[in-house]
């Protein structure tokens, strides 16, 4: 629905345009791509902070809701060949751009959600997550942290001089989806500007590896907390041995 919303006022603008080209679409699909990044990478993970972790098979509950983000936000991505025409190389760099962050607020997210498995639940007092503030406010610094140095890049610039466009580096805006999706897809009235460069795609890789990183590091904790509950509700006082 948040998806859809999004799409249907991006629809909107385009219509009340003049004239109806890929070009004056290509501006409403940049700002409908980081309202869909806002509800991805803040709200899904704002929403799920909020509510008492899943019982069992945390990280399957974690993966189950990244497909379904992921599903929805790629059947956007992919008919801008058509509607914006947008170059395949850009349209797979987008792609690649929403999968890498996926991954990587899905890793914290296992991670946070393993830290509340512990909690008792009945039905009188609701589970809660353990410094599940603490979890949300790295998501935030992580998705701003970028946009807010930028800004602050191109307030010092202002004083200077009046150009502005060289003052934040590209490879400093790939590291927010929001502004990730400006440098991918250009900027202005019209399509991209440029084909996605090789520093960039690394970068975009980069993202996706750290996020694999820490999927792997919840993999760890999660085995780990398994054999220790294994452990303890077995008859032996000893434990397994290797």
């Amino acid at each position: 629905m948040y998806v859809m919303a999004a799409m249907a006022g991006s629809v909107r603008w385009v219509y009340g345009a003049t004239a109806v080209t890929q070009d004056s679409y290509s501006p409403a699909a940049r700002i409908m791509l980081i309202v869909i990044a806002v509800g991805a990478f803040v709200l899904w993970p704002m929403v799920r902070l909020s509510q008492a972790p899943p019982r069992q098979r945390v990280l399957t509950s974690v993966l189950l809701d990244a497909w379904v983000v992921a599903v929805p936000v790629l059947m956007v991505v992919w008919p801008m060949i058509y509607m914006a025409g947008w170059p395949l190389e850009v349209v797979l760099a987008m792609s690649l751009l929403v999968l890498a962050w996926l991954v990587l607020i899905s890793g914290i997210l296992a991670n946070a959600l393993l830290g509340g498995r512990s909690v008792v639940f009945t039905e009188a007092v609701p589970a809660a997550l353990p410094n599940r503030w603490a979890w949300m406010l790295a998501v935030l610094l992580l998705v701003l942290a970028a946009p807010t140095l930028g800004l602050v890049l191109k307030a010092a610039r202002a004083r200077r001089t009046l150009d502005m466009h060289t003052a934040v580096p590209e490879w400093l805006e790939l590291l927010s989806p929001f502004t990730g999706v400006l440098v991918v897809a250009g900027r202005g009235i019209a399509g991209p500007q440029h084909l996605v460069s090789i520093v960039q795609w690394g970068i975009l890789l980069g993202i996706g590896a750290v996020g694999a990183l820490l999927w792997c590091v919840a993999w760890g904790r999660s085995r780990s907390a398994k054999s220790v509950k294994g452990w303890t509700e077995g008859d032996s006082t000893l434990p397994p041995s290797a």
